[in-house]
């Protein structure tokens, strides 16, 4: 019954290091270009992942009009999300990292479409 019982704990605590592992994953640092739908039509941008000194993840956007987002990103394994609060309502991109390549949607106040994207070269 004391061998099930410290296999089980042990097991237990193999799944708890999985979990912590996944969490405190690295962020995908560097840039990539990526294409939007916006309204049915694609849209190019280029994404800057990097993390600061204090190890906070963010991302630069930069649209092919030039407009420029600074987000705040959170790293979940292979899963980001990146936000940014504006008046004209916050902009939330949420993404899965396949290896150099991404994909994932984003919403900006009531307009909203999937992407994708891959590291660039």
């Amino acid at each position: 019954m004391h061998v099930l019982r410290i296999l089980a704990l042990t097991a237990g605590l193999g799944l708890a290091g999985q979990a912590a592992s996944a969490q405190s994953a690295k962020p995908p640092v560097g840039k990539y270009n990526i294409v939007a739908d916006v309204n049915g039509e694609p849209r190019t941008a280029t994404l800057t992942m990097s993390v600061d000194s204090a190890g906070k993840s963010w991302g630069h956007v930069v649209l092919a009009d030039g407009q420029t987002h600074d987000m705040g990103a959170t790293v979940a394994g292979s899963d980001l999300v990146l936000t940014e609060t504006s008046a004209e309502g916050d902009m939330v991109l949420k993404l899965q990292f396949h290896g150099d390549s991404l994909s994932g949607d984003w919403a900006k106040g009531d307009a909203g479409g999937t992407l994708k994207g891959a590291r660039a070269p």
